[in-house]
């Protein structure tokens, strides 16, 4: 029982009709941009993470010749 009670408030929230609770509505758009603002800030860390890698793997195995192997 618990489960079909959990799919119902499942159902009820994806398919809440939009502009009839305005608190809500700006709630869910807010949570929904943070997601985004937190996703786009990891993935660009990650992406000047892996470009510094690069760089760095550049430099020292290609330019400086140290790596050896």
């Amino acid at each position: 029982m618990n489960i079909i009670k959990k799919i119902k408030q499942y159902k009820a929230a994806i398919f809440f009709p939009y502009n009839l609770d305005e608190k809500f509505d700006n709630d869910c758009n807010n949570s929904f941009l943070l997601f985004l603002d937190r996703l786009y800030y990891f993935l660009l860390f990650f992406l000047i993470f892996i470009g510094c890698g690069s760089i760095y793997f550049f430099t020292k195995c290609e330019i400086l010749d140290v790596c050896k192997g």
